[in-house]
């Protein structure tokens, strides 16, 4: 997969970055853990996670390192999951203190550490992990961290050893909680378990997963578990937006402007919110004990590619792709020309939104003010969901407000991929009520959704037209014009022909013998584009033909026909017209070829018509 992405743009910056930087040996390791001072310094790894679980990743990406206080905000996340916020916020703070990240500082009336991202509120937080022993509650965490990771992870033992022996001023930190009964029990297994944690092995390619996961909004990009909710990744990420980088927090968010977390094994994670997560893996730590090099990349991410997360997403117009009624474009669905020409005249009374790029409450806004603008002179509006990315909370809560105001007016409001959309979808199905239920549709294309619309409106207008499934040969389009010596001439080379609901009538890449006038039902023309990808080109209803292409150049077939229907065809093969007198064979040929040439026009021109309504 490397390979694949080698090329690409993305991973050629990170090995820019990386060949930049990695010369620079500022710093020192942390020393003060034995294990962690005999650690290679010149290690130096990148990684970027995309939402789609891309991995790019640079250097020593892939080289095992404990996790530190990197693991903080995930223990303060899986805290939040098990106790609920108000429990934990009983326990630690979110104020930044602005102190080092082992000072012991509390607050002066209460006792409770500042936040979680210090090694006083880290230490809290571990002691409201739920488990009867110390082995339990690891368990639990050590299963938390691999789900974000998206692979089981382990615990270095002599890392492990090397901070417990050491560990001597957190201990004095967990006997000051336990005074204070932020540590409600002995406060030597909270103490081990904070060790524990600390010493889980990652890699940095681990930490961009990790990374990803909160960008993605509690998922895990590459394995599709959900982690921690979003309520939870909401809280975590301000933490660490405040609090993530010790005492130089405060300029982090200033200059770089990313979620982020630092560990003294030289691991920093940063979170760009509905994009990426990314990583960096250097030993070598500045004064407030995070990474040189790290900091030098997320900086120059930052700056060059204006990643700030204040710089926001716009809003505004730039999210409606293209707006325009049925009477511009139609379905896949073939009417006959009488009912074109309704759909023409009436098709400006639906009304398409095609809709782009990420639903926020900013876009969205101005979505149902377009929407509610068209009421009046729409009586169905579809909104085309394909190009969207994601509709977060306040969207989908704005869209299902949106849905009752317009059936409310009488106007049917209809959506395209809604099953993309699982939050969207779950605020629909909590809020309608049954009758509003009833009456929601939501279609898998616009080629459907379109098609729904056209015969909605076809039979409010002519609620008494004869849209049977049956057609004369007569009918046929591609029969007008001949004289009756002329067509029986042809009917009596004509075959009948059945086929069964769902049965292939023509395969793509078939050999072409014949062209087929349906009579009765209808026929779905379908191109294959993958394995499991597929899409109608058109629908065609009886007084239609199909396979006529192969009149012109012989070819082989170049979609499928599959029966939609029960289907009742009359089958002409070509070679069957030579057996007629000449000159009657060559005046059916010159009518068939003039009547199919006519089709193609209109085609063309209505394909024009649709590219005009798009540009």
């Amino acid at each position: 997969m490397q390979d694949q992405l080698s090329g690409l743009p993305v991973q050629q910056l990170l090995d820019r970055i990386h060949a930049d930087l990695n010369a620079d040996q500022a710093g020192e390791v942390a020393d003060y853990i034995p294990e962690l001072a005999a650690v290679d310094p010149d290690l130096f790894g990148i990684a970027l996670v995309t939402l789609d679980g891309k991995v790019y990743q640079s250097g020593d990406s892939r080289h095992l390192f404990t996790i530190q206080s990197v693991s903080k905000p995930l223990t303060f996340g899986l805290a939040l999951s098990e106790q609920g916020a108000a429990t934990v916020e009983r326990h630690v703070g979110v104020e930044p203190t602005g102190d080092a990240f082992n000072s012991i500082s509390l607050e002066p009336h209460s006792g409770r550490p500042m936040n979680p991202m210090v090694n006083a509120g880290a230490i809290a937080t571990t002691g409201l992990i739920k488990g009867a022993t110390v082995t339990e509650r690891f368990q639990r965490i050590l299963e938390c961290f691999s789900a974000y990771a998206g692979r089981p992870l382990t615990m270095n033992e002599a890392v492990y050893r090397s901070e417990k022996d050491t560990g001597h001023r957190n201990r004095a930190i967990a006997h000051l909680l336990r005074n204070f009964d932020m540590l409600t029990e002995d406060p030597e297994p909270d103490l081990d378990l904070y060790f524990r944690q600390c010493s889980v092995e990652v890699t940095c390619r681990d930490l961009a997963v990790i990374a990803a996961t909160l960008a993605n909004y509690g998922a895990n990009p590459i394995t599709g578990v959900e982690v921690i909710k979003l309520n939870d990744v909401e809280k975590l990420l301000s933490v660490m937006s405040s609090c993530g980088m010790y005492d130089y927090s405060g300029r982090w968010i200033y200059d770089v402007g990313l979620p982020a977390k630092s560990g003294v094994g030289g691991g920093i994670m940063a979170v760009l919110p509905g994009q990426f997560g990314l990583a960096v893996f250097s030993p070598r730590l500045d004064r407030w004990g995070n990474s040189v090099r790290g900091i030098q990349v997320c900086e120059a991410l930052s700056r060059n590619f204006h990643l700030h997360m204040f710089r926001g997403l716009r809003s505004g117009s730039n999210v409606i792709r293209a707006k325009y009624d049925a009477s511009m474009i139609s379905s896949r669905r073939n009417r006959l020309p009488r009912i074109e020409k309704l759909l023409e005249t009436h098709g400006n009374q639906t009304t398409v939104y095609e809709l782009q790029g990420d639903l926020l409450i900013g876009t969205t806004e101005y979505v149902t003010r377009e929407v509610i603008r068209a009421i009046d002179q729409s009586s169905t509006i579809v909104l085309d969901l394909r190009r969207v990315m994601e509709i977060d909370l306040a969207a989908s809560q704005l869209l299902t407000d949106l849905y009752q105001v317009v059936t409310g007016k009488g106007c049917q409001l209809v959506f395209t991929q809604l099953s993309r959309f699982f939050r969207f979808k779950r605020t629909m199905e909590q809020q309608l009520t049954p009758d509003q239920t009833k009456t929601f549709n939501a279609f898998p294309d616009l080629d459907h959704a379109l098609e729904w619309c056209e015969d909605r409106l076809i039979n409010h207008l002519q609620p008494s037209d004869d849209q049977s499934l049956r057609a004369n040969l007569r009918d046929q389009e591609l029969l007008s014009g001949f004289t009756d010596e002329e067509f029986t001439a042809l009917e009596q080379q004509l075959t009948t022909v059945r086929f069964f609901c769902g049965e292939t009538v023509i395969t793509e890449g078939r050999s072409s013998e014949c062209l087929y006038f349906l009579t009765e039902g209808e026929v779905s023309v379908i191109l294959r584009l993958a394995p499991r990808n597929k899409r109608r080109l058109a629908r065609l209803a009886p007084g239609m033909s199909f396979g006529e292409m192969a009149m012109l150049d012989h070819e082989t077939r170049s979609a499928d026909i599959v029966a939609e229907t029960d289907i009742t065809c009359q089958s002409l093969v070509y070679e069957a017209l030579d057996s007629l007198p000449t000159g009657l064979a060559e005046t059916i040929k010159i009518k068939l070829l003039q009547n199919l040439g006519k089709q193609l026009s209109r085609k063309m021109r209505r394909a024009n018509q649709e590219i005009r309504a798009l540009s």
